[in-house]
Order: structure tokens, then C-alpha cells, then sequence
């Protein structure tokens, strides 16, 4: 799986291109909104990510869409972290 974002671009398509940046950039957040795409269950980047954001207590939230609307539920980061979800 890569990343969107970089496909057919000379950017890092994989996590560990990534992880340095997105990782320092919680640092800077006030909240976390996940985007509920096809390979979210499976990602090890938002493993890290919620990982980190749990330890800076960050909230989370997912964004999913449904038809044309698009909408926002709190996300339970210990369950994710504990294979709950």
C-alpha cells in the first residue's frame, strides 16, 4: 500500500518516508480527524500516529462519507490500540 498523495511523484510512497514528518507534525496538533478510506484497519502509519496522539492526550476523530455528506464521530484510540476495532 502506498500513499496517495505520492502516487506517480518522486515523493516516498511508503510509511517510512513519512513517519518523521507526520509524527513531529502531532506535536503541533490540537486534534487528530482520521479519514475513514479503504486500508484505514490496516494501516501501521496511523498505528504510530494514534499512538503518539494518545500519549499527548489529543482527541480523535473519524470523518466518513456517506453519499454526498460528510461527517465527524469521536474515536475511541485505547480500543484501536488494543485491537478493538
Amino acid at each position: 500500500m502506498g500513499h496517495a498523495i505520492a502516487d506517480g511523484r518522486t515523493l516516498a510512497g511508503d510509511y517510512a518516508g513519512w513517519e518523521e514528518e507526520c509524527l513531529a507534525m502531532l506535536h503541533a496538533c490540537k486534534a487528530v480527524v482520521v479519514l475513514n478510506i479503504p486500508g484505514m484497519y490496516e494501516s501501521r502509519g496511523l498505528d504510530a500516529e494514534l499512538g503518539v496522539a494518545a500519549r499527548l492526550g489529543l482527541p480523535v476523530r473519524v470523518m466518513s462519507r456517506i453519499g454526498t455528506i460528510w461527517t465527524f464521530r469521536d474515536f475511541d484510540v485505547s480500543r484501536w490500540l488494543h485491537g478493538e476495532c
